[in-house]
């Protein structure tokens, strides 16, 4: 058995390359128009209109541990950083560039967290995927519309011939 180990190191612009050319063409991109979580187990019904949303939810039930933000003079605890040192600042008058030192982060365990399975979190499009995106979009409306429409017309005619079937067999 060999226990030689080879160390492979790489600089910032190998990493920088690696990412994209690999990574960020696996990556999902964020529907410009707005997505739903890509979890397939969560339980959340809402359309998320900006990346940021989707990412505060990501936070909330997508990790195993979350951050709680705990005050130094009172002990009030924040689901949200910048809530902390709001309240910080402005209830206990601490001046911006001593926040951090009664701002205390706290990481427990997530009771709410539900696995992703493999589902990512999409990142940002550059313009011309985005303009992609919303081009596939308005398509796909459209050939769902003209779907509906088409089926609409058979129900309409299908109806028009059963009444005529009716009609003649009572007048036969």
């Amino acid at each position: 058995m060999c226990d030689d180990k080879i160390q492979i190191r790489a600089d910032e612009q190998e990493l920088q390359q690696f990412h994209h050319l690999v990574i960020r063409p696996a990556t999902p991109i964020f529907n410009p128009l707005g997505q739903y979580c890509p979890v397939r187990r969560c339980c959340t019904i809402y359309k998320y209109s900006t990346l940021r949303e989707l990412h505060t939810h990501w936070q909330y039930l997508h990790q195993p541990n979350r951050q709680i933000y705990k005050c130094g003079k009172c002990r009030k605890m924040f689901g949200i950083k910048s809530r902390c040192s709001r309240h910080i600042s402005f209830k206990h008058y601490v001046r911006e560039d001593n926040i951090h030192k009664f701002l205390n982060t706290i990481v427990t365990p997530n009771v709410d967290y539900i696995e992703t399975r493999g589902a990512m979190l999409p990142r940002l499009g550059t313009a011309e995927e985005n303009a992609e995106i919303i081009d596939r979009e308005k398509r796909e409306a459209s050939r769902k519309r003209e779907e509906e429409a088409r089926a609409s017309l058979v129900h309409r005619i299908t109806e028009r011939l059963e009444a005529a079937e009716i009609m003649d067999r009572d007048f036969s």
